[in-house]
């Protein structure tokens, strides 16, 4: 375009107006939540909250003997807030090591924990693939799970 057209301002105008519809495109794809979810991002999680008492439904704590062979296991946990103990920031590099998944996980002081991870959303039978990842060809998920579950999926 900036060849063809000229004079430069209006390449650049032109090119700007493309970017712009590209943008609005892309910034209007709607996430959906009526598909056919993997198991492992099945349900969603919920909290009822009273005071500094939490209690979360649907908080995952799989078992993994690998990336798809698991015991699925889904709890409701409540948490006293004023028992926070700690928390703890995990990073996991897949590919180049500008890239990394993050996890957040609390401590309480009675020994458990509760961790936090965005991931994407996969359909039954659907691989991931980071080229469609930033293209927002998947839903994002907050897993929330025993901190055991998010951690050993990716240590094992």
């Amino acid at each position: 375009m900036f060849v063809l057209v000229r004079p430069m301002r209006r390449a650049l105008t032109a090119f700007l107006v493309l970017w712009l519809v590209v943008l609005a495109w892309w910034l209007r794809i709607p996430p959906r939540a009526d598909r056919d979810w993997q198991p492992d991002v099945a349900r969603v999680a919920t909290a009822d909250i009273d005071g500094d008492v939490v209690t979360i439904h649907n908080v995952r704590d799989f078992d993994y003997r690998s990336d798809t062979d698991f015991t699925e296991r889904w709890e409701d946990r409540t948490y006293d807030l004023s028992r926070l103990g700690g928390v703890d920031l995990f990073m996991s590099f897949w590919g180049p090591t500008l890239l990394a998944h993050t996890i957040v996980s609390w401590e309480f002081d009675d020994g458990r924990h509760l961790a936090v991870s965005i991931e994407t959303r996969k359909e039954r039978g659907e691989v991931y693939s980071a080229l469609r990842g930033f293209f927002r060809q998947y839903e994002l998920y907050y897993v929330v799970a025993d901190e055991r579950d998010v951690v050993r999926l990716r240590t094992n």
